[in-house]
């Protein structure tokens, strides 16, 4: 160990776990054979050169509206009737599975599905019910990844949405006890909805920063530091599996799918590495911890306390959570050197079409 310590982690530096390859006792003479890892020596690009896109988005008057007359509807009730169907109705349908020749496969229907057709998702069960009433039926075929599954849908009944009353109750409810009026509840609701669209563009511009950066930067880690790395995806995938893993699970398979993930997961460990040697004034403060925690009482509806209290008795969590402000400062710095393109949803969301195409 003495010899480790004073002839390779001194002059070598390894990181990674260090793996003994060979140890040989010959002629009076104990050699080991260590594969160790070396952190490569990474030069950033000129970052200005570099182009994002960003999703900016200001919560509108209707978006509020509609939040709202959703909550409305979540808590009222419905009545059937005969009318023909449309977005703003609910059915109550069986769905019958057909084979390729649309007969009926014995034992697979799904009786009494109840089927909001106004919500994000039951847009093709719309296009192919609207219009009909209640005992008719219609024969459907959803495309799922490169399968089709068909389907018989037979309406049942037709329900119409009998929305609550905005009392103060509802108010109170709906709010956390934040709103107890009509517009208070419109202002909570913006709030959070506003909340919500920042952090989305905040983890959504970070991933296409990591991403910018991966493809700027081509360089070889160490396969013991990749090893690790899968190690540990491996170690979370068992503990999900109750500490247990399948009878039937291939661990060479699942390393191997494994490696393309730890190589860039690799790589960005060296980015950010190199970013914050640049970045070298970045500090983190008390008042920096202070202020994620009383943001995470809020987002969770605790107290700063009880926050502070989970912290207090998980040091490595703490740990965690200062990194965790350090990257965001460091995507602070970056996004005033990178190029930044800002994008509406509907630009933003066709960018990202193409490029998933």
């Amino acid at each position: 160990n003495k010899v480790y310590q004073d002839q390779i982690v001194r002059e070598h530096n390894p990181m990674g776990e260090t793996q003994l390859t060979k140890l040989q006792w010959e002629d009076d003479q104990l050699s080991a054979t260590f594969k160790i890892g070396i952190s490569p020596n990474v030069k950033l690009v000129d970052l200005t050169k570099l182009k994002v896109p960003k999703l900016v988005h200001d919560v509108t008057e209707r978006e509020v509206d509609e939040e709202v007359q959703r909550a409305l509807e979540r808590e009222g009730s419905t009545e059937e009737v005969d009318e023909k169907v449309t977005k703003e109705h609910v059915v109550i349908v069986d769905a019958q599975s057909l084979d390729n020749k649309k007969k009926p496969i014995e034992g697979q229907v799904d009786k009494d599905q109840k089927i909001d057709l106004s919500q994000s998702g039951a847009e093709e069960f719309l296009k192919n019910l609207k219009g009909k009433k209640a005992g008719q039926s219609v024969d459907m075929t959803v495309k799922s990844g490169k399968e089709k599954d068909r389907f018989r849908v037979t309406i049942n009944k037709v329900l119409k949405k009998l929305p609550a009353e905005p009392t103060e109750e509802f108010c109170k409810k709906q709010s956390g006890d934040q709103a107890s009026t009509l517009n208070e509840l419109k202002a909570h609701f913006r709030s959070q909805m506003q909340m919500y669209f920042d952090q989305t563009s905040d983890r959504l511009f970070q991933q296409d920063v990591i991403e910018v950066l991966l493809n700027a930067h081509e360089f070889q880690t160490p396969e013991v530091f990749q090893d690790q790395i899968v190690e540990h995806a491996l170690k979370e995938y068992k503990e999900k599996q109750g500490d247990k893993l399948p009878e039937t699970f291939d661990e060479q398979a699942y390393r191997e799918s494994q490696k393309e993930m730890a190589e860039r997961e690799a790589r960005w460990v060296f980015i950010n590495k190199a970013l914050q040697e640049k970045y070298d004034d970045i500090e983190i403060t008390a008042e920096d911890v202070d202020q994620e925690l009383e943001k995470m009482a809020t987002s969770y509806g605790l107290t700063v306390e009880q926050v502070k209290g989970f912290y207090t008795q998980n040091t490595s969590e703490l740990e965690n959570l200062r990194n965790k402000i350090r990257d965001e400062k460091v995507f602070a710095k970056l996004e005033s050197e990178i190029q930044i393109k800002e994008m509406d949803k509907d630009a933003f969301n066709k960018y990202k079409e193409k490029e998933n195409k």
